[in-house]
């Protein structure tokens, strides 16, 4: 199986698109529209078990590259939050890291535009040195991580694109080996510890302890899409996915992955490791020039979190 080639985009339902506009694509920088529609029909019928279903959303991307937000505003049927207060260590799609220059600036500089948790904290992470970060919630209380360390791609500016998607799980090891196993990541740091007794303002417990490690792709070309980071938060336990939760639902709801191979094979192989696979291969574009189809399938992680896989496909 070939590997994915990092993470592409995350997608997260809001309450109010044009406040979701204003917020990510002028107060955090996310200003390269990528595309935005007001419809989308019955696209997900695998998804929602061919129930009717209508969504708006755009895609956008920080010019300095990285991950891409995808801001969903569910039509119908009426969406509702997946979690009332989300918190740090929900099970999960369950924060988006955005690198930046300088952390404490960016603290006292957007203190009516940004809606931080606590302040600045440093900490030193094996094999990547000093990382200094604050917390913050988006509009619909999305965990927003602003954080800088050695090597993070921030040249001219403020913001460096959105770099490491973080997945709350309840097994690390699990997960991790299901994320090596099955989408070809690798470790680029190992576990560890550093972030327990830093969190407490985003997780609504002082002592909170936490494992954490850091994962990415040979396959993505630098400056494009981004790591995922899996932790597992034992004090508190994480709180589980919602029974019942759908797609577009208010909070982060996937994890999309960029894959370079064929999405039909991508198929096979999942069918044959006996995963769960919500949304069969689905075509939802064509280039220009007729010669390329672009594709989509759902997968789920030991912890039900959807990962989508994207990619495209020459048309014989």
């Amino acid at each position: 199986m070939d590997k994915a080639a990092g993470v592409h985009h995350v997608g997260f339902g809001v309450r109010n698109l044009k406040a979701a506009e204003t917020y990510y694509q002028q107060t955090l920088g996310f200003s390269a529209v990528l595309e935005a529609w007001e419809d989308s029909v019955n696209s997900m019928a695998d998804t929602y078990r061919n129930s009717p279903h209508n969504y708006a959303g755009f895609m956008s991307v920080q010019p300095a590259g990285g991950i891409i937000i995808e801001p969903i505003f569910k039509k119908w049927p009426t969406p509702r939050p997946i979690q009332a207060t989300p918190r740090y260590g929900d099970i999960g799609v369950n924060k988006l890291t955005i690198a930046v220059s300088d952390p404490g600036r960016l603290f006292q500089e957007y203190p009516e535009r940004i809606d931080f948790f606590g302040s600045p904290v440093s900490v030193d992470l094996p094999g990547l040195g000093p990382y200094e970060f604050v917390y913050a919630k988006g509009p619909d209380g999305n965990i927003i991580e602003f954080a800088a360390w050695a090597g993070a791609p921030v040249k001219d500016g403020l913001f460096g694109g959105a770099r490491i998607l973080g997945l709350s799980v309840t097994d690390l090891e699990r997960s991790k080996a299901f994320y090596q196993a099955h989408c070809g990541f690798d470790v680029v740091v190992g576990e560890h510890d550093r972030f327990s007794g830093h969190v407490g303002d985003i997780s609504g417990q002082a002592d909170t302890r936490v494992r954490s490690c850091l994962l990415d792709s040979s396959r993505r070309k630098p400056g494009r899409g981004g790591m995922i980071e899996l932790y597992e938060v034992s004090n508190p336990r994480g709180r589980s996915i919602p029974f019942g939760t759908e797609w577009g639902d208010f909070g982060y709801m996937e994890v999309c992955l960029f894959y370079p191979g064929n999405i039909l094979d991508l198929h096979k192989y999942f069918l044959e490791q006996g995963l769960d696979v919500p949304q069969r291969p689905t075509c939802f574009g064509r280039n220009e020039q007729g010669t390329v189809d672009y594709w989509f399938l759902y997968v789920r992680d030991p912890d039900g979190i959807l990962i989508e896989s994207v990619g495209y496909h020459a048309r014989p």
